[in-house]
């Protein structure tokens, strides 16, 4: 699955390329390293994806355009250990996790 603007696409493999199960222009993704996957949008934009630290997300890292044109997201992790409170009840601490979006370069 890919998520681009608000809008969630199925890829399905075909080679060494993801491409959309149904039309989607020219889009397709391919992963170029164990941690990095880029997705050209047929329009001249390439956006680059990373597996974030301690999961399995793979985040928009930047956004690559004609004549070298580079949009880079910078995001903070932060992963707390959460004791939630049910009225009278104390349930079992888990780990949960925040990302934020914190610079665009």
């Amino acid at each position: 699955m890919l998520t681009l603007f608000g809008r969630t696409t199925e890829l399905v493999q075909r080679g060494d390329d993801w491409v959309p199960r149904s039309s989607a222009g020219g889009l397709v993704a391919r992963r170029y390293t164990i941690t990095n996957w880029k997705v050209h949008d047929g329009n001249g934009l390439t956006y680059v994806f990373n597996i974030q630290p301690a999961s399995d997300l793979r985040l928009l890292s930047r956004i690559e355009g004609p004549r070298q044109a580079t949009m880079i997201f910078d995001y903070d992790f932060q992963f707390p250990t959460v004791h939630p409170q049910s009225g009278t009840h104390t349930l079992p601490p888990y780990n949960g996790s925040a990302i934020d979006l914190v610079r665009v370069q």
